[in-house]
């Protein structure tokens, strides 16, 4: 887990009144104003101010700051130990020293750290926030909804009306184990709260989102976006959050506000390229990172690296495997020794299908502690990639008898005898895993999946329980037990536990809906969608479902609409695409439209019969005659491979509007051949146009 910035608590101090000095010794003051832009010369001006008998506490704790601005924690949390052996309680000195820990990776220190400075009165409030960031466990939450209930009277009250305040309170109340529900609650009773500084929301949003706070980091961004005092760096956070999250309309609003031109950033072109991505237009997203690159001033190498990284991604995305491959090798050029980038284009070499290229590329990053792990892993998915099971097997191995209590190697060796069809070795590796690491989320997740497999669901179901019981922290666990009793068709059951997580994770509601139908309840299947895309309007995947299930009631315009919406969020979905124009080819004055939507998705996903199949019909169906030859040449192609007996119909029809009449009989009378369904169900509906077509073809030429 990622830390917060240290520039968090130093950071809210430049905001709020609370955290201004009182020290009268004015060369102490002049010391401490040099900390955050020149801590090696304040260290100097600290020494004078101690040689002419300045506060050794005050110097200590200003020292302190200085050396956590030149990356001296060590040394830093020295001086405030020594600090708070002479005062236990300085409020400062456990709020710096907190901040340090923070930096360390301590987290549990760190709340220990400022569990005591809460406790000071009146409460400090930087030290309050950093508090409710970090905050993760009941107790934290107790103690800080206590202390932040004590910000009373006319000083706080601009505070208290702030989004950062707002935001502060739900996590911790989310920490005191109030549930999301209430959690939400509280954020929509504050809706239309204001950042109280957007350089403090963006400090305090760049925290949440590093201890895996995204929702409410996006929540704080959102609102510290739409001040007016809003930076472009504040909008540029907002994207990259709602972007990493999904939110395609959110972070469409936050690139918006950034500006557009001919002059706009590297990293805005690069924000802009990952919301072309997620609307399903990739090719468009690789211009765009290439733009991005080619914006890269001379001079900035580490920078021309990392975008050079991006873009060769991109590529590789779309498949462009020899063009992602040609920015890599160029890198290496400039940097020979760049692992990033000799791990990605192992990667890229991989899936391009050239696996033998991956060793000599990466065997000399084994050494490296920090590139070991994806070193390891590119050569054994090599020699997977070259269909040698027994080379694969041995380098795993080879891995993991080099160190058995490494868990990287330990997965690494059991996802590679899974691969090659030894399953059941693969989960004995992992159940004989030491209790170190019997509990990690990556081991959970890949034994809970080889049980499903070798064991069976029934004593699946037992190991999940057990985990659960242990309170293991892996999200999945209850998803893939309530999947579990679906595919057992415990329907009720899978439904009422997707429902319970429904509570904290609105997309669960879809699995409920899906249940539902399956168990006949359609209209409530269909309540269900409706009352989730009001909840959560950015999920195109809630919305195509809601658009299936309407058109399946007979709904015919409210699946339209739907698929509007899901069209709206992702312009280029080849499955709301075709399927928006097979509703549209039905009507009149809506044919042409329907040939561009499926147009489209052809476009998006070539080569694939059912839509080839939507756009040879929408052509038939639009009536005009220049289109027929293409349509009779997709129908040809689809036909066969579908061999229904719409797509055969299909098929005769636009033979028959093309003058093929003995083609068109005989695919017409193929289509007939299948028996209409026994009442009461309906025939299909295109079978009086098949019967009337075969009916008006011309006699057979003697």
């Amino acid at each position: 887990m990622r830390t917060p910035s240290l520039a968090l608590v130093i950071g809210l101090c430049l905001y709020l009144p609370a955290c201004k000095s009182r020290s009268a010794n004015a060369n102490l003051e002049q010391a401490k104003a040099l900390t955050a832009q020149k801590p090696a010369a304040a260290l100097e001006q600290l020494d004078r101010v101690l040689a002419e008998g300045g506060d050794r506490l005050e110097v200590a704790k200003a020292k302190a700051a200085a050396h956590q601005r030149l990356g001296q924690l060590d040394e830093a949390e020295r001086l405030l130990r020594s600090v708070l052996d002479k005062a236990p309680t300085d409020s400062e000195a456990l709020q710096q020293l907190a901040n340090v820990s923070v930096a360390q990776g301590k987290l549990e220190e760190a709340r220990r750290l400022l569990t005591l400075a809460i406790a000071q009165k009146p409460p400090h409030v930087p030290t309050l926030l950093l508090f409710a960031t970090l905050a993760s466990a009941p107790a934290d939450g107790n103690a800080g909804l206590t202390a932040f209930d004590l910000l009373v009277g006319d000083s706080y009250r601009a505070f208290r009306r702030s989004a950062e305040y707002a935001t502060a309170r739900a996590s911790l109340l989310a920490a005191r184990g109030d549930g999301k529900r209430a959690v939400d609650a509280w954020l929509k009773e504050h809706a239309e709260s204001r950042a109280f500084d957007p350089k403090l929301s963006l400090l305090m949003a760049d925290s949440l989102a590093k201890l895996q706070k995204g929702a409410l980091a996006l929540w704080l961004l959102t609102r510290a976006s739409n001040s007016p005092s809003a930076s472009a760096e504040v909008h540029e956070a907002l994207a990259e959050r709602a972007l990493s999250m999904g939110d395609v309309r959110l972070g469409e609003l936050a690139v918006s506000r950034l500006g557009g031109g001919l002059h706009r950033t590297p990293n805005v072109l690069l924000l802009e390229a990952r919301l072309l991505e997620l609307q399903d237009q990739g090719l468009e997203a690789t211009k765009l990172t290439k733009r991005a690159l080619d914006a890269v001033p001379e001079g900035r190498d580490a920078q021309k690296t990392a975008y050079a990284l991006t873009h060769a991604r991109s590529l590789a995305k779309e498949g462009l495997w020899d063009r992602a491959r040609e920015v890599l090798v160029e890198v290496l050029q400039r940097d020979p020794g760049n692992a990033r980038t000799k791990l990605l284009l192992g990667a890229i070499e991989i899936q391009a299908g050239h696996p033998d290229k991956v060793g000599p590329l990466v065997e000399a990053l084994l050494a490296d502690p920090r590139y070991a792990p994806q070193a390891e892993t590119l050569i054994v998915r090599a020699h997977v990639a070259r269909k040698n099971a027994a080379e694969a097997k041995k380098a795993a191995r080879a891995f993991f008898d080099n160190d058995q209590n490494d868990l990287h190697a330990r997965l690494l060796l059991a996802q590679t005898l899974a691969e090659v069809g030894e399953s059941r070795a693969a989960l004995e590796l992992l159940e004989h895993a030491p209790a170190a690491q019997a509990h990690a989320t990556s081991l959970v997740r890949l034994r809970v999946q080889l049980s499903e497999l070798v064991r069976g669901p029934a004593p699946t179901e037992a190991l999940i329980k057990e985990y659960l019981k242990a309170k293991v922290g892996v999200p999945e666990l209850k998803p893939i037990l309530a999947h579990s009793m679906a595919r057992q068709k415990r329907l009720a059951e899978a439904e009422a536990l997707f429902r319970e997580l429904g509570l904290e994770d609105p997309t669960a509601l879809e699995q409920v809906a899906q249940l539902e139908r399956e168990q006949g309840k359609l209209a409530a299947a269909i309540k269900t969608l409706e009352g989730l895309v009001v909840i959560n309007p950015s999920s195109s995947s809630a919305w195509l479902l809601l658009a299936l299930m309407r058109k399946e009631a007979g709904d015919r315009a409210g699946a339209a609409a739907a698929y509007e919406e899901a069209l709206r969020l992702r312009p280029n979905d080849p499955v709301a695409l075709n399927n928006l124009a097979v509703l549209l080819v039905a009507q009149d004055g809506t044919k042409a439209r329907a040939v561009t939507l499926a147009r489209r998705a052809v476009a998006a996903l070539p080569d694939n019969p059912a839509l080839e199949d939507t756009l040879g019909w929408a052509l038939v169906e639009n009536g005009e005659e220049k289109d027929l030859a293409e349509a009779v040449r997709l129908l040809g192609r689809s036909t066969p491979v579908l061999g229904t007996p719409e797509a055969l119909f299909h098929h005769g029809l636009a033979l028959a509007k093309a003058g093929q009449a003995d083609e068109a009989k005989k695919q017409l009378e193929k289509a007939l051949a299948t028996p209409p369904p026994a009442p009461p169900l309906p025939a299909p509906s295109w079978r009086p146009r098949a019967e009337q077509a075969l009916a008006g073809l011309p006699a057979p030429k003697k």
